[in-house]
């Protein structure tokens, strides 16, 4: 065992999700405490998280395409609106 001072940190979450990953956990013979230790020592090892941060996917490759010619579109097509309003107006006719 080290010799060095511990302390404690206090999380906040949600019951629904503690409960699912303290079985999940449980299941790779592990605790909280321990996982969230080694979550720790691997970021303070590799300087980085040990997974890729962005924001939620909610576009699929397909829809980025779709969005990408409409964009393409939009600047072909030179129209301009008053408001934003009469933009949302124009794409749902």
């Amino acid at each position: 065992m080290s010799n060095q001072v511990t302390t404690n940190l206090q999380v906040r979450i949600d019951q629904k999700t503690k409960k699912e990953v303290q079985k999940i956990l449980e299941g790779l013979g592990l605790d909280m405490t321990t996982a969230v230790k080694m979550l720790f020592k691997q970021i303070q090892r590799t300087q980085r998280l040990p997974f890729e941060v962005g924001g939620p996917v909610f576009m699929t490759k397909k829809s980025e395409r779709v969005l990408e010619k409409s964009l393409q579109n939009a600047k072909r097509s030179k129209k301009s609106f008053s408001s934003a309003q009469a933009l949302i107006d124009d794409l749902l006719t």
